[in-house]
């Protein structure tokens, strides 16, 4: 069995079975990874606190096909906790991680997320880390400059006229 100690941000938590989680990092040294929190949804769950999305993490993963987490211990609150902070802007950044980060190290990337505080996320940033500058970008559909809208599924930019015949959940505001 392998075992692996890593720094990581929380991406998405799901609920896994009668009382786990699954939970998507952002992590330094596998990218993107999906691990298992067994226990997680009980009271005395000793995973819950330090798994809200946001939160930057130091993990301790076990496994051989997938992992399973055995230990995790907060180094930075979720923004949650943060009064104030921009609630859809950060959640828009932290969908953008994890619908385009991928399973393999990206150091530019990691650097970004760890370095800035989770207030400050900003989904141009990671948009332009990941290739995507708004800078340049017009509508798909008319050709609008300064788009304002990103969309997940084809990664295509959109103005906020057609942007609103896209489902919420498949699009974030750049």
């Amino acid at each position: 069995m392998r075992e692996i100690v890593t720094e990581a941000l929380v991406l998405k938590t799901e609920l896994s079975g009668e009382m786990g989680k699954s939970v998507v990092f952002f992590t330094a040294e596998l990218g993107r990874l999906k691990a298992r929190a067994v226990g997680a949804q009980k009271i005395l769950s000793k995973f819950s606190p330090h798994l809200e999305i946001g939160s930057l993490v130091e993990l301790r993963l076990a496994g051989n096909s997938g992992w399973t987490i055995t230990d995790v211990l907060t180094l930075r609150p979720s923004f949650l906790r943060i009064p104030g902070a921009d609630l859809e802007r950060i959640n828009s950044s932290l969908r953008l991680l994890d619908n385009l980060s991928l399973p393999s190290p990206d150091t530019e990337l990691w650097t970004a997320v760890s370095s800035t505080p989770i207030e400050e996320f900003v989904p141009a940033t990671f948009l332009k880390i990941f290739g995507y500058s708004t800078n340049h970008s017009t509508c798909f559909k008319c050709g609008t400059p300064n788009p304002k809208y990103f969309y997940f599924a084809d990664h295509s930019f959109f103005c906020s006229a057609h942007a609103a015949e896209i489902p919420a959940e498949n699009k974030i505001r750049c």
